[in-house]
């Protein structure tokens, strides 16, 4: 499947697995890298916020005829035909910014940007607010999240599956916590200006545990597919998802860890700034 992004071409096809990438804008770091991925990669063009909540459900986050909530894994069946918006309202599924509206997401484009709009259960969405993502000690963890799920005691099993909340922070579930933190990064390198009229340490007070999150928890294929499905919508993909020492020269150097390996695969440079051909490869179970 080929697809025209702004000046990228990005083929996907069903091999073996992930493996190498070619690094974007190689030898910039900072406030450089920021300035040339702000030149390439700002969405060229973000929806009216309804049109985008619609494309969320209908094309990012429908997947066998039902949707999840991000947060919990709670599933809800979307017949064929529906009013998706009333849908869900009745079902309990709101849109939640990841970057909080309060803090910098509640005017377009930031509002209707899908690289940070998940659907998640509106009791869940009232428990995190606009609360940092933040790793949470388990004896301070008020409230843990599953499913259909809200309990006050730590699980007995499974408890990587939790989401867990108290009353300055958000942890979400392992499975996660890579993918919140590519979306911030994101949100931080296109919205900062945004951001910091609201909050100049909102951003950045979440970096250590963004940081180790990117890198532990790595890029699968339903992060990139998503990213694709809102590039035939905004034309841009996320570049964080692309690139992980992206995040390394742009915001986690004063945060090191074990350095993390490139994921993607056959990537080569097609503009002199760093643009790219990327062949990425995915397991056939990886894309159903």
């Amino acid at each position: 499947m080929k697809h025209h992004i702004q000046t990228i071409i990005i083929m996907v096809i069903s091999i073996v697995d992930l493996q190498s990438q070619e690094i974007i804008f190689p030898g910039l770091r900072g406030d450089s890298l920021i300035t040339e991925l702000k030149k390439y990669y700002t969405p060229k063009t973000v929806l009216p916020y309804d049109q985008a909540r619609t494309k969320l459900y209908t094309e990012i986050f429908l997947q066998n005829d039902s949707i999840e909530c991000y947060y919990s894994g709670y599933k809800i069946p979307v017949p064929l035909g529906t009013n998706i918006l009333s849908w869900t309202a009745k079902y309990g599924i709101q849109t939640e910014h990841l970057f909080p509206r309060s803090l910098g997401s509640a005017s377009m484009p930031a509002l209707g940007d899908l690289h940070h709009l998940v659907p998640t259960r509106a009791n869940i969405n009232t428990l995190r607010r606009n609360a940092p993502f933040a790793e949470i000690p388990d004896v301070q963890t008020k409230y843990w999240i599953h499913k259909d799920k809200v309990i006050t005691i730590i699980p007995g099993k499974d408890i990587h599956h939790y989401s867990e909340s108290k009353s300055n922070a958000f942890e979400p579930s392992e499975f996660r916590k890579g993918d919140i933190a590519r979306s911030m990064f994101y949100f931080y390198t296109f919205y900062q200006s945004e951001a910091n009229r609201k909050s100049k340490t909102f951003f950045s007070s979440m970096l250590p545990d963004l940081c180790r999150w990117h890198r532990s928890d790595k890029v699968d294929s339903t992060e990139i597919l998503r990213s694709f499905a809102i590039a035939r919508i905004q034309s841009n993909v996320n570049p964080f998802i692309f690139d992980p020492s992206l995040a390394e020269r742009c915001f986690c150097a004063a945060y090191p860890n074990k350095p993390i390996k490139p994921i993607l695969s056959t990537s080569t440079p097609t503009h002199p700034k760093g643009l790219f051909t990327s062949t990425f490869r995915t397991t056939k179970d990886q894309l159903s």
